[in-house]
């Protein structure tokens, strides 16, 4: 044979050899293994294949923070100024490889790629493409990296339709276990009901219904987990005290700030950041026998009080209206003394004012002061009938059996409701330029021609139409870029009757106009989406939810609480073998019609109970936009 011919087959022989090589190399025993695919690969003068891609960088290290087990660094010195992709595929799943993201890179130190959306229970393919200035491909760099199997209680997902981009939904999902072992390691200040442990953990889902992250903080009771600017805001919400972390997407802690220095404790339900970067949160006064009824703001600059608002001085107390229970009292912990359950905090750009959501009493507009301009509630919340003064609206007394929940929710007439009924702390002296009454307060509903609505039954909230139908327990206020008000109206108690098979949940949106004097106005309902199913009660949620405005003419909806434990005697003996968990969809607001959705149905075992709800919120998240990435790369969107 002649040496030329040697040469030329000389690389073929190599790479056979290479070959034969890799199949005799168990997986499980290389989790995570490098491979040669660059373009330009050469020959020394003893034959070695030299990869000047792969010397570029170093090891995978598999979640790097501990507290996120889908994600990874590689360390990446570039030896020139560039751009790359990173693609991540799993040969189990017959999914399109994800989102091939392209970054542009700059030389002079050590970068660490994250990497965001590995598949679990999976030796993930990991592919980096090189690029030069000119766009030229410089040649690639894969790798194998292995992962673990999700926790057996994770969720069964069910995707349905599709939608543009390759963003992930993300949900803050509640879980629950049973641990008989007396020994077992609680964390400190987690309040555990009998055997039972709650866990709270953030999960992102891809369009196809593939858990692609979720967390694994050292605190397994955060909440409520909420993902602003790249950063994920949860408090010890099981515990007395007042501590707020915040965590990047790679898992690692950011930032804390101890708002029991402040006389505040139990961040439970919102946080929202001001556009001046200041942080508004719903905490409870230390010491107070009352619950979810304050809201303060926070700079976290320098960790101080900026201002403080007591809902008891502005939002009337209701409890009665909804059980047939003693108004503002303690006798029955996390209901009477329970009377606002402030769920959500909405600042309002256009005049510094807060809109703020509470489960029982409606919604509100207060100014910044704290004073109330407008009240979102059916009328029948202006009232009360309580001639004894015991704080039991009389006409609920009779029939009333405390160990029967289909009794705690009466069959009004209105007549009786006479009385004015007012804030909790009392008839405010000052802050108003009238006599103080809800009267002056309360939204005025229209119909389709924008006519006032004067029938008695529909003004109280007895009953309802497609074109007008008041929120009852709602959730997650939103401001749409038209000044719109959105809702996820949950339903629960609609028309002030019980839980029956015509239960629903819905999203709703509200053009309100106030009257000339800022106090009061007129409410139109413009669209609502019903979430679709026969029967309805399968994708109604008792307890919480929420409706995102996603801009491109579609709205996020999620109902969290699908046959949950939440008043099980009434919910669980209605909803039958129904889905026990959360459903998010997806809505195209000019049709009505669900583009996509995700059914997630909640593992439910003898170690796993049945928690009072399963998803707190959705939201639509885009990882690495969303990501702080290290100094020298930047996400590079429009791709050639």
């Amino acid at each position: 044979m002649s040496r030329y011919l040697c040469a030329a087959l000389l690389p073929l022989v190599l790479f056979l050899c290479a070959c034969d090589d890799k199949k005799a190399a168990p997986a499980d025993d290389l989790p995570v293994t490098d491979t040669v695919t660059d373009d330009d690969a050469i020959l020394s003068d003893d034959d070695a294949v030299i990869d000047p891609i792969a010397a570029l960088f170093g090891a995978p290290v598999l979640n790097p923070s501990g507290s996120a087990p889908l994600t990874a660094e590689i360390p990446f010195t570039p030896d020139a100024k560039g751009a790359l992709t990173i693609a991540i595929a799993c040969s189990d799943i017959d999914d399109e490889a994800s989102t091939s993201e392209r970054f542009s890179f700059t030389t002079g130190t050590t970068i660490a790629l994250p990497l965001l959306g590995l598949y679990p229970d999976c030796a993930n393919t990991v592919t980096i493409t090189l690029f030069d200035e000119a766009d030229k491909r410089r040649g690639a760099h894969t790798v194998t990296i292995a992962t673990a199997p999700l926790p057996d209680d994770f969720p069964i997902v069910t995707a349905t339709g599709t939608y543009a981009g390759n963003a992930f939904t993300y949900i803050s999902y509640y879980r629950s276990r049973i641990e008989t072992d007396s020994d077992v390691d609680v964390p400190e200040g987690v309040e555990v009901i009998g055997d039972i442990i709650p866990e709270i953990t953030g999960i992102m889902f891809d369009k196809n219904g593939h858990v692609r992250w979720y967390s694994d903080f050292a605190y397994k009771f955060l909440s409520p987990m909420e993902v602003i600017d790249g950063y994920i805001y949860s408090s010890d919400w099981g515990a007395p005290a007042g501590l707020l972390w915040w965590h990047d997407l790679m898992g690692r802690q950011a930032g804390t700030l101890d708002i029991g220095e402040l006389g505040f404790s139990w961040i439970h339900h919102d946080v929202v950041k001001k556009p001046n970067g200041n942080l508004l949160l719903t905490a409870d006064p230390v010491g107070s026998d009352y619950v979810e009824d304050h809201l303060i703001e926070i700079d976290p600059k320098d960790a101080t009080l900026v201002q403080k608002w007591d809902l008891r001085t502005v939002m009337p107390d209701v409890t009665d209206l909804y059980r047939d229970v003693p108004m503002t009292s303690t006798d029955i912990p996390g209901t009477t003394n329970d009377p606002i359950h402030l769920n959500a905090i909405l600042y309002d750009p256009s005049d510094g004012g807060l809109i703020v959501s509470s489960q029982r009493s409606g919604v509100a507009k207060l100014d910044a002061d704290g004073t109330i301009r407008w009240l979102l509630a059916p009328h029948l919340t202006r009232y009360i009938d309580d001639a004894d003064g015991d704080g039991v609206s009389d006409s609920m007394v009779d029939g009333y059996d405390p160990n029967n929940q289909l009794t705690w929710i009466g069959d009004y007439t209105g007549d009786a409701y006479t009385d004015e009924r007012m804030p909790i702390a009392g008839k405010p002296a000052t802050g108003y330029p009238f006599e103080f009454t809800y009267g002056e307060l309360l939204l005025t509903p229209l119909d389709t021609a924008g006519d006032p609505i004067t029938d008695h039954d529909t003004l109280f909230g007895f009953t309802d139409s497609e074109e007008f139908r008041w929120p009852f327990r709602p959730h997650a206020p939103y401001l749409s870029a038209d000044g719109s008000l959105m809702l996820f109206d949950n339903g629960l108690a609609r028309g002030f009757g019980i839980i029956g098979k015509n239960t629903f949940s819905r999203a709703v949106v509200y053009r309100i106009t106030p009257d000339n004097d800022g106090y009061g106005g007129a409410v139109e309902q413009t669209a609502e989406y019903l979430l679709k199913h026969d029967p309805t009660w399968y994708r109604f949620s008792a307890a919480v939810g929420d409706v995102d405005d996603l801009g491109d003419g579609t709205l996020l909806v999620t109902s969290g609480a699908l046959g949950s434990g939440f008043y099980p005697d009434i919910i669980m003996s209605q909803y039958g073998d129904g889905p026990r968990g959360a459903y998010v969809a997806q809505i195209d607001t000019a049709t009505g019609e669900e583009l996509h959705s995700l059914l997630i149905e909640r593992v439910i075992t003898t170690e796993h109970p049945n928690p009072p709800f399963s998803v707190y919120r959705a939201e639509r998240i885009d990882p690495y936009a969303a990501l702080a990435l290290p100094t020298g790369l930047t996400l590079v969107r429009d791709t050639p």
